[in-house]
């Protein structure tokens, strides 16, 4: 049934869907949209829009139900979930089911099609305008999407600044990688899949092949190969069904010569009246019968094997010439056809200025500079941290007095060298003679095994059976807010990187040492927060020793903080 008062639905039909009955509707601009009936309280609307489609199914032809299924996945979690609906009307339940799934495959690679358009518009906008952009940062929506996936930072955020104990801006310093991680991975859009369409069937366990066809199977077999849905358009519905054109096209020659993976001779295959019209010459002679027009850059050309030595002449190489095995050609020759047009559509006309692949002007480029790899290039800068260290000169005075009564003359520096030499002139590495003590090998045998048993037993003892969920709870909390305190203040009290982007690292220092000093006070506490954990494991009966013991790297840190501040007050 199609609605003619909605200017955006293109079909609708009475379904069912987890038993609830109700309408579903095709839109062009929202997707599938599902209502339920208005006595079914209970069930609430259902909207799948199209871009998030990744397959569709149907049931068989005369099955007992005729169901329409639909699998998405989601964009950003990219998660796959199926929604199944059973279309009710008694007359024209297969009508409207076909009709769903000829118009939904439509829709859905419209979708795509619109999606990879303004994915690549804002690719190039974000290019264009690079700084322009809001700060990741600073965004909240990015931190908001970082604490919803990352569960533990999310509970620290509640624990921390959502009690007021210190400030986000405090929170988020140190971890801007997190942040720009999380930008950049929501900016990224996913692409056509690069994968050639190869059906292949299926062994049942009756030793029946079966083959599934699929909606989304039909779009990419005719996207990719224009002369199969040149013969589909020629051939159904008359004089073949649609069933019948898929069954006689998966044993004919035609769709052997379309198979991306091993095929067998045409020999060995069928007659068909119908497709084999379709058919050409095999693509396996030296030139290939799709030859690219346009001159190729010579450095990318990889048939530029032309060369002028003297001992050879001039003539051409073909020491590497592909296609030894004349069967091989054509299936080679697919293979980078369909690379071309995966790469015309990431890419578009872009790298086809002048006519010439990969940018014009060949001969007028300097060759020497194209073959410079940039990943071989040592451009790191030096990762150093400035030490603040006092009287500076008067310690590089002192190793420059120390170096210059270490200097060698000439004279000596030509004795040690002679010395060296003739030390090692007849020194002879025989291996033959080495002989270790067996009782070394027999223990350092011992030790790796036991580390292995170590390491195996580690893996199959879960590390939380020693202490109660609830108890486990606190005892991580604990932690996690010390390490929270422990990083702020070594960050306030150590040199800043010199790629630190945080607000911390342009702080002054009055700045870093009040917020030095609040991070020792909140760490003050941390003693006072054990024995609240260590109370809470007497009073469920748990082993007061072990959580002693696996609190105790949390005590020596903080330990060491408040001795390295107290420290410092005495120094100044």
């Amino acid at each position: 049934m199609v609605e003619a008062g909605a200017s955006s639905a293109i079909c609708s039909a009475l379904t069912s869907y987890k038993k609830a009955p109700g309408t579903l509707v095709l839109k062009r601009d929202q997707g599938l949209q599902w209502t339920p009936r208005p006595d079914q309280s209970s069930s609430g609307d259902l909207i799948v829009p199209a871009s998030d489609i990744s397959s569709i199914f149907a049931s068989k032809e005369g099955a007992a139900k005729v169901i329409l299924k639909v699998v998405t996945t989601d964009p950003v979690t990219h998660q796959e979930a199926s929604h199944s609906f059973l279309f009710t009307s008694a007359a024209s339940a297969v009508s409207e089911r076909e009709m769903f799934k000829r118009e939904l495959s439509d829709v859905v690679a419209s979708a795509r099609a619109a999606q990879e358009g303004a994915a690549a518009e804002a690719t190039k906008k974000r290019d264009k305008g690079k700084g322009k952009a809001a700060d990741p940062i600073q965004d909240p929506a990015v931190r908001a999407r970082l604490l919803r996936r990352d569960a533990e930072l999310g509970q620290l955020f509640k624990d921390l600044v959502m009690t007021d104990i210190i400030p986000e801006s405090e929170f988020w310093e140190g971890r801007e990688h997190l942040l720009l991680a999380e930008a950049l991975a929501d900016n990224q859009t996913r692409g056509r899949s690069g994968q050639m369409v190869d059906p292949r069937p299926e062994t049942s366990s009756s030793g029946e092949l079966t083959m599934k066809i699929t909606p989304q199977l039909i779009h990419d077999i005719f996207e990719q190969l224009p002369i199969v849905q040149r013969a589909y358009n020629d051939n159904v519905p008359k004089p073949l069904s649609e069933e019948q054109f898929w069954l006689r096209y998966f044993q004919s020659k035609l769709h052997e010569r379309n198979r991306a993976s091993a095929r067998n001779s045409d020999s060995l295959m069928k007659d068909d009246p119908i497709f084999d019209k379709y058919l050409d010459l095999p693509d396996d002679d030296l030139e290939p019968q799709n030859p690219i027009d346009e001159p190729i850059y010579p450095l990318l050309n990889l048939e530029a094997t032309s060369n002028d030595h003297e001992e050879t002449g001039n003539t051409r190489d073909y020491t590497m010439q592909a296609g030894k095995q004349k069967g091989s050609l054509p299936l080679m020759r697919r293979f980078n056809e369909h690379s071309q047009r995966m790469l015309d559509i990431a890419l578009g006309e872009s790298d086809r200025r002048a006519g010439v692949i990969d940018g014009g002007n060949a001969g007028a480029r300097n060759y020497y500079s194209d073959i410079v790899l940039d990943d071989l290039q040592d451009t790191r800068e030096d990762d150093r941290i400035t030490l603040n260290m006092e009287q500076q000169a008067k310690h590089f005075d002192t190793l420059g007095t120390q170096s210059g009564k270490r200097k060698l003359t000439e004279d000596q520096v030509e004795d040690v060298f002679e010395e060296t030499r003739q030390h090692y002139r007849n020194w002879d590495p025989d291996l033959s003679q080495f002989k270790p003590d067996k009782s070394v090998i027999n223990e350092t045998a011992e030790s790796l095994m036991r580390n292995i048993r170590t390491r195996f037993q580690a893996k199959e003892t879960k590390h939380s059976s020693a202490f109660p969920e609830g108890l486990l709870r606190e005892m991580v909390s604990c932690q996690a807010a010390a390490n929270e305190f422990l990083r702020l203040y070594w960050s306030a009290c150590l040199p800043a990187r010199p790629d630190d982007i945080s607000p911390a690292a342009s702080a002054t220092p009055a700045q870093k040492a009040q917020k030095a000093q609040r991070m020792i006070t909140y760490l003050g506490k941390t003693s006072d927060r054990i024995q609240v954990v260590l109370q809470s494991a007497r009073d469920q009966r748990v082993d007061v020793e072990l959580v002693k013991l696996a609190l105790q790297p949390l005590e020596g840190a903080t330990s060491r903080a408040m001795l390295h501040h107290h420290r410092n007050q005495q120094r100044n």
